[in-house]
């Protein structure tokens, strides 16, 4: 994964029917362990990461 400038390995990816699960290790701006757990639909993903201390937050996707 990538963003603000940096990039890092996606970690312990599962898939499990159309359940998606991984993990992401950030160094930058700080150190944290976001896991990911999403639904994937079609070429659409919905989900929520949560971000260690910070907290959780939903996304979504679309393969275009």
């Amino acid at each position: 994964q990538s963003g603000e400038g940096a990039s890092s390995p996606i970690a312990d990816a599962k898939l499990e029917g159309n359940n998606l699960y991984w993990v992401n290790h950030t160094t930058k701006p700080i150190k944290l362990k976001c896991e990911f757990r999403a639904v994937v639909d079609g070429a659409q993903m919905t989900g929520k990461m949560k971000a260690g201390f910070m907290g959780s937050y939903s996304f979504t996707a679309v393969k275009v």
